[in-house]
């Protein structure tokens, strides 16, 4: 095939030219010459309007979306003409892409650049001139040209593609080809003198027996040229095939070589370092073994020494501990008198002052109490009288001035929520309420006790309940309420606390030793120690 590269020249060339100047893409141009690139801006006048355009652009507005769209339209030409028909349409924009046109109404509408194949196009209040037409018409005429240009160049290339796919197909199939030819030829001698044969037949003359003659000398002449000539390619081809060869074995046999030399080379490298660097880690390991063993040695010398040491150490206390355990001393029994834990018991029946209990030996004080750290003597007497008298208190009879100053003393301490209203008045009687009380009091730390008769009615304290409970110390029954509207539920002589409760929601906790009956429900009577403390 035949290309005329001279006029591909001469329309290549040209191209150049026109390119040179930028098509108005409202003139009906292709989408792709004139926004191949893709931020091109212009200004163009379609159906008498004067209209700015980009490439790549699209617009939409927040209320109606993209607008109203028209289906078909060819191309961006032909959608500025509905805008331009249409006095309500202010903007739109052509898509390539299923050849749609979108027309806006109004300016309520944003524009988004996105360099996809989109052309928007806006109206402008500038009248048309005829230099923009002209402009227009040239636009127009440039870009056919610049398509037919591009037309051409490709079906340029196609042509050389397609003549040097034949000449690659004629290389490769020249030995089909040559037999095919040789075939050809053969067969066309032998019409040749099929014909000559009946020619010379039908002119039955003289120049039947030349002809025939020259036909025979022709054959034998185009068959001998024809297999000379193919004999001579074949030849020709086989003698550059085996130069091939030879040049890419002797090669194959230079590279193989070399390639082998290279790997030899390299692996004995390989294997030195890796024989010298097992020989530095077995110098080195065996070292550090050595070291290791050396450092082991030391150690379970010392530490069998340090054994020893120890062993011999406990050995000697041992020895001191065995020569210092006393003979055991028998435990004396205790006194069945004594196995009642009640004070009264411990001081008054049990014959024994020593326990051992466990192996740790205990010591009975009667009459002693601690506080803390210190010992208080503490004695029991069945009233206050008693208590005065010099027989009965150690510290000796008490002078009214005294009593008087320990009242005080409780009065003004705020961890005792009694408030002490009168200074006793009457030894061994107590009246009064739950903030006022007439009596004798004796003071020790955060409680007041007082000792004597004692007569009471419930009422007077201003409580609605009062809980009745027995000494832990004693045998008890239980506990149980005593108030104004409720009868006791136990009678009987024996050791108790009973508490009252104010309106405040303070408390008063009393106990001591009452001897009932009661009279009636509301009256409490009985003597023995009292104590008043602040809860």
């Amino acid at each position: 095939m035949i290309l005329n590269l001279p006029l591909l020249a001469v329309l290549s060339g040209a191209g150049v030219t026109w390119a040179a100047s930028s098509p108005n893409c409202l003139s009906g141009s292709s989408f792709d010459t004139c926004c191949s690139n893709r931020d091109a801006v212009g200004k163009g006048t379609v159906d008498g309007v004067v209209m700015n355009y980009a490439c790549g652009t699209y617009a939409k507005d927040e209320t109606v979306g993209f607008g109203t769209v028209h289906k078909g339209a060819a191309n961006a030409k032909e959608c500025a003409g509905l805008c331009a028909s249409d006095a309500s349409c202010q903007a739109g924009f052509w898509s390539k892409v299923g050849s749609k046109c979108y027309l806006l109404n109004g300016s309520g509408y944003k524009t988004y650049h996105n360099k996809g194949t989109f052309l928007l196009f806006e109206k402008t209040t500038e009248e048309p001139g005829s230099v923009d037409e002209c402009k227009d018409r040239v636009d127009s005429t440039t870009s056919q040209c610049n398509a037919e240009k591009d037309k051409i160049k490709q079906q340029g290339s196609q042509l050389l593609q397609k003549c040097q796919d034949e000449k690659d197909q004629a290389i490769a199939g020249s030995g089909s080809k040559c037999e095919a030819e040789k075939d050809a030829i053969r067969k066309e001698s032998a019409q040749l003198a099929e014909q000559a044969s009946k020619q010379c037949e039908a002119d039955k003359s003289q120049a039947l027996t030349q002809a025939s003659k020259q036909c025979e000398a022709d054959k034998n002449q185009a068959i001998a040229g024809a297999g000379s000539k193919c004999e001579a390619e074949k030849d020709a081809i086989r003698k550059e095939n085996a130069q091939l060869a030879d040049q890419a074995s002797k090669q194959c046999e230079v590279d193989k070589n070399q390639a082998l030399t290279q790997a030899e080379s390299k692996c004995e490298a390989e294997k030195d370092a890796i024989r010298k660097e097992n020989a530095q880690l077995a110098e080195q390991a065996t070292k550090q073994c050595e070291a290791n063993k050396d450092q082991l040695r030391q150690q379970a010398a010392t530490a069998a020494s340090e054994y020893e040491k120890k062993i011999a150490d406990l050995q000697a206390q041992l020895t001191q501990c065995q020569a210092n355990v006393p003979t055991a001393k028998p435990v004396p029994a205790i006194d069945p008198n004594c196995e009642s834990n009640s004070w009264v018991n411990m001081c008054s029946s049990c014959s024994q002052d020593t326990f051992v209990i466990d192996g740790k030996e205990f010591k009975k004080k009667c009459g002693v109490r601690t506080v803390g750290a210190r010992e208080e003597q503490w004695l029991y007497r069945a009233s206050l009288i008693a208590c005065l008298k010099p027989s009965g208190c150690s510290m000796g009879t008490l002078s009214s001035s005294e009593i008087r100053m320990m009242a005080l003393a409780i009065a003004s301490n705020t961890e005792i929520n009694t408030t002490l209203a009168k200074m006793p008045t009457a030894p061994g009687v107590i009246n009064g309420n739950f903030n006022s009380f007439d009596g004798h009091w004796i003071v020790d730390g955060q409680s007041v006790q007082f000792r004597g008769n004692f007569s009471q009615s419930v009422e007077q304290f201003q409580s609605g309940t009062a809980t009745l409970e027995y000494d832990t110390i004693e045998d008890l029954v239980g506990p149980y309420v005593t108030d104004t509207a409720h009868t006791p539920s136990h009678v009987g002589n024996t050791d108790v606390v009973l508490s009252f409760t104010n309106h405040a929601g303070k408390k008063v906790k009393i106990t001591g030793s009452l001897s009932f009956p009661i009279a009636e429900r509301s009256t409490l009577t009985g003597q023995g120690v009292w104590i008043i403390q602040g809860n």
